[in-house]
């Protein structure tokens, strides 16, 4: 719990930060080689203001850390920071290092995010707060900070969170905070309502993909709907010629990142089926609204997520345990 002391320290600190700072910073670390506190200073100050209030928090979301006076640049703020070039697109995804990093690391610029987006509700299939004058102006830093990274938006007088953050949000709000039931029944709708939407999109997606072939078309089905322990959600097929049967799972993940959760019996149908399970992991725009230039098919996925580590990150959630038989 943080005083009103903290509290309001951690409110200055976001008053007097921005995303522009925080790309200034970037910038400059991109163009120039560790070197000290000083030295680092001043070249961000020739471009943007409030240094150490950006540093502080690029240093306490783990991204730079301070080593004998020097500066050591983390490996995934180094890959990014690496490829920016001015472009709106390298903007973005920036963005979402940016988000994610707020989302997954429990500071206390976390805990303030979390409980300005606390306020919001699911209404009509979006996550929205409409604020009283009080709210407005006690949330004004964080508001201001997420709307300028598109984490939340103004809409005819109410704040909508962003359908591509509502996964991140989830996860973070029940990694940090103990959740109401009514809370907790909240979210679990949002999050079926959105991957349902996925994979209608998917289906709609497959349906144009085999159009030519009419037949097949028709044998397309919505396994997930009929059976949930199916462990896969679509019966499709490989393509015109070559028409075998295909399972389809499918994920809606973050727009900045092909990030999951894979349920045990997901997997143990994959491993099953081999060369017939694919997975398609589809980035969340907006509310209904997907990037399928971004769309990653992954055919036979437990071989490439389980034995070629070097390209994913997998870790246990949760533990059957059951007592041994004496």
């Amino acid at each position: 719990m943080h005083s009103s002391a903290s509290m309001e320290k951690l409110r200055d600190v976001f008053k007097n930060l921005s995303f522009k700072q925080i790309y200034s910073l970037a910038a400059v670390l991109r163009d120039m080689q560790p070197d000290k506190i000083d030295f680092l200073a001043q070249r961000f100050n020739t471009v943007a203001r409030n240094f150490e209030e950006t540093l502080t928090f690029v240093k306490e979301l783990n991204l730079l850390t301070e080593v004998n006076g020097a500066w050591k640049i983390e490996r995934s703020f180094q890959e990014m920071i690496s490829v920016l070039d001015g472009s709106e697109s390298k903007r973005d995804q920036f963005k979402g290092l940016i988000v994610e990093q707020l989302f997954n690391m429990p500071t206390a610029y976390n805990s303030r995010i979390l409980s300005f987006m606390s306020k919001f509700s699911l209404r009509d299939g979006a996550f929205v707060f409409t604020p009283s004058i009080k709210e407005n102006q006690a949330f004004s830093d964080v508001r201001n900070f997420l709307l300028e990274l598109n984490v939340i938006k103004l809409v005819g007088g109410r704040y909508v969170m962003g359908n591509e953050y509502v996964e991140l949000f989830i996860s973070a709000k029940e990694k940090t905070t103990a959740l109401t039931p009514a809370e907790l029944k909240r979210l679990l709708q949002e999050k079926e309502e959105l991957g349902r939407a996925a994979e209608d999109a998917i289906l709609e997606y497959e349906r144009k993909r085999l159009s030519q072939r009419q037949d097949l078309v028709s044998k397309i089905r919505h396994v997930g709907i009929l059976d949930t322990k199916a462990g896969y959600d679509i019966a499709s097929f490989t393509g015109i010629v070559n028409e075998h049967q295909i399972m389809i799972e499918v994920k809606a993940v973050p727009g900045s990142r092909y990030e999951f959760i894979w349920t045990h019996n997901e997997i143990e149908t994959a491993k099953l089926n081999p060369g017939q399970y694919f997975l398609y992991l589809l980035p969340v725009l907006a509310k209904n609204r997907f990037n399928f230039n971004k769309l990653r098919i992954i055919r036979s996925p437990y071989a490439e997520i389980f034995e070629q580590k070097e390209k994913w990150n997998n870790k246990p959630l949760d533990y059957l345990i059951t007592e041994a038989s004496v």
